[in-house]
């Protein structure tokens, strides 16, 4: 068993190109939308969550390399939320990532847990939490490798309308590792990861 560590230098140009694409999806998104803002004398936010506790949504990166040409990464992740009350939800999510090709692979993770607000602003929601997560990933030599961990989180929510919200999530995540199998003759492997995502989750979502 040995832990990884981030190296922050190597992975800093990919973080600001894939924040970069999350920032493009979400500006179409909200040009596309901010005419359903609520107009002034209808609810407010705190009344949606109250009224409308059930929360889905799905990652602007996904949809960025949905519509990308010639990628060979396809990932769908879809995140479910329930307000509990207007300063307490629990949450879920389910990520699938399929790599096409000479490297197919294909990675699928859930992950579950509860955050709670500690600062409401007019639309604003921030808010604190963590994660347990659980995964399975196959290689195209016929490796697998499971997964499990914890992922802390900090999230900021932004209402853009009486349904529609953003919600903005960095993260650290920590994970044990086991690999086996696979052509390469290579015996099984423990592996400690530790690090902070590449880019912050950008959510685009809907209340109901």
């Amino acid at each position: 068993m040995f832990a990884h560590f981030p190296r922050f230098g190597q992975r800093r140009g990919s973080a600001l190109r894939s924040l970069g694409s999350d920032l493009v999806t979400v500006t179409l998104i909200v040009a596309a939308l901010i005419s359903t803002s609520v107009a002034k004398g209808q609810e407010t936010p705190a009344d949606s969550i109250r009224h409308q506790p059930y929360q889905v949504g799905v990652s602007a990166s996904s949809v960025f390399k949905l519509l990308e040409e010639g990628t060979p990464d396809r990932q769908y992740q879809v995140y479910g939320r329930y307000w509990m009350s207007s300063r307490r939800m629990s949450r879920v999510a389910l990520r699938y990532r399929q790599v096409v090709g000479g490297n197919a692979e294909a990675d699928v993770g859930l992950r579950g847990g509860h955050a709670w607000v500690f600062r409401g602003e007019d639309r604003w929601r921030f808010y604190g939490g963590g994660d347990l997560i659980f995964g399975y990933r196959r290689f195209a030599n016929g490796r697998v490798s499971y997964r499990g961990g914890v992922s802390p989180l900090f999230g900021a929510l932004l209402f853009i309308g009486t349904h529609v919200s953003l919600s903005l999530e960095p993260r650290l995540v920590a994970t044990y590792i086991h690999s086996r199998g696979g052509d390469s003759g290579r015996s099984s492997s423990n592996v400690v990861s530790i690090e902070i995502q590449e880019a912050a989750l950008l959510i685009l979502s809907v209340h109901f």
